[in-house]
């Protein structure tokens, strides 16, 4: 279904309407409902996709950082005191 907002009285009218049934203006041949929401839904799911991205680097980046704090631990305990000095 496509959709078209009237110009007078920002009603949501058919497309196919050539006037509004609400205020009986004429409709102009703007773009529909689906052409005017599509480039923000699409920038909508791109800053998803960002944000998945970065949570999924922000959890890498937990589990290095465990992984390290793992192998520094076995060193100390390894070297023993001397290496504390």
């Amino acid at each position: 279904m496509n959709l078209r907002f009237c110009e007078s009285c920002r009603s949501l009218v058919l497309a196919e309407f050539r006037f509004c049934p609400y205020c009986g203006a004429p409709m102009s041949r703007g773009p529909g409902l689906d052409e005017a929401l599509s480039l923000p839904l699409a920038r909508i799911e791109k800053a998803r996709d960002g944000q998945a991205r970065f949570a999924y680097l922000a959890e890498r980046l937990d589990r290095l950082e465990a992984d390290m704090d793992l192998i520094l631990s076995q060193l100390d305990a390894e070297m023993g005191p001397a290496a504390k000095k």
